[in-house]
């Protein structure tokens, strides 16, 4: 999550290899599995590219998240108490340090976590994946804007508070 590249970018599998002290083997591998979930884009004897972002794509996708993240949410709410309120009360004031420090790497890693605490109280671990999967394509895409572009923070925190209230109050819709 250090939002470093973009979309474009050209990976230097050598460069990689060499920076994080590893042979090229793991590397290669770790591209082939980005390649797979579309944040790498390769071309044989080219190399390979950070993915282009479509708004579109990334709408469709935040569209389909948001109404799985409802139905989680449902199905979570009977579980939202006690230590679990208090571990997302923690992360929804963690997730204001990073913001208002505009640290946005911590920024989306504790959405992250914040999101993902509410969801796994739903107890469906084909939710929970299918979740991640579509928080690292849409997190992707808020971490470039967060990093290179004014971010209207604070919407983004009142998102959360009011999500936490609704929490507190039971409020299934």
């Amino acid at each position: 999550y250090a939002w470093t590249l973009r979309p474009g970018d050209k990976l230097s599998i050598e460069s990689i290899a060499s920076r994080l002290d590893v042979s090229t083997m793991p590397v290669r591998e770790a591209i082939r599995r980005l390649a797979a979930d579309s944040h790498v884009v390769t071309a044989p004897h080219r190399g390979a590219w950070v993915a282009p972002c479509s708004i579109e794509h990334v709408r469709y996708t935040a569209k389909v998240r948001a109404w799985l993240e409802a139905d989680g949410l449902r199905a979570a709410l009977p579980k939202l108490h006690g230590a679990v309120m208090d571990e997302l009360e923690e992360l929804h004031s963690a997730y204001a340090d990073a913001m208002n420090n505009e640290d946005w790497p911590a920024t989306a890693r504790i959405n992250l976590d914040y999101h993902l605490a509410i969801h796994r109280q739903a107890d469906n671990p084909v939710l929970l994946e299918t979740l991640q999967d579509l928080f690292a394509r849409t997190e992707r895409v808020r971490g470039l804007t967060g990093q290179f572009a004014e971010l209207d923070t604070k919407i983004l925190l009142e998102d959360h508070d009011k999500l936490l209230q609704l929490i507190r109050q039971g409020d299934t819709d």
